[in-house]
């Protein structure tokens, strides 16, 4: 059976990145975002426009983008404050199909392969992604 919601928060969320940034005291920030993607080597951050993070990016024109793995999901677990109502979408209930590296995977793993990975790889390169290797 459908349910039609009207969640206050529409997110689908995607990898977690922990953004680190230089406060004004030279003390460091870090946080963790789930509103980042890749196209490339560009980065687009979907942030909170006035977070700490934000005016420390804003004011330095520098952060750090961390990669954290599935076993360091309690540290990050430990920089975020976390919520749920009944008006957010239960991520138990729905099980969204995420691409990861040319694959198809659901939240319990690998379940199907994707014809992507057969594009050769040699047709993907971009001004971009020239320039990120030949440095």
């Amino acid at each position: 059976m459908n349910q039609i919601i009207n969640p206050s928060i529409l997110y689908f969320g995607t990898p977690v990145v922990l953004i680190s940034t230089v406060n004004e005291n030279n003390s460091f920030n870090i946080a963790p975002i789930s509103s980042v993607f890749w196209n490339g080597y560009r980065c687009m951050i979907g942030i909170a426009a006035h977070s700490k993070t934000t005016e420390n990016i804003l004011r330095t024109r520098e952060c750090v983008l961390n990669l954290p793995s599935e076993n360091m999901a309690n540290a990050v677990d430990r920089l975020a404050l976390t919520y749920g109502t009944k008006h957010h979408i239960d991520p138990d209930k729905w099980k969204p199909l995420i691409m990861s590296f040319q694959k198809f995977y659901g939240l319990s793993g690998q379940i199907a392969h994707s014809k992507l990975a057969t594009v050769p790889e040699r047709l993907y390169p971009t001004p971009d992604t020239e320039e990120a290797t030949a440095r």
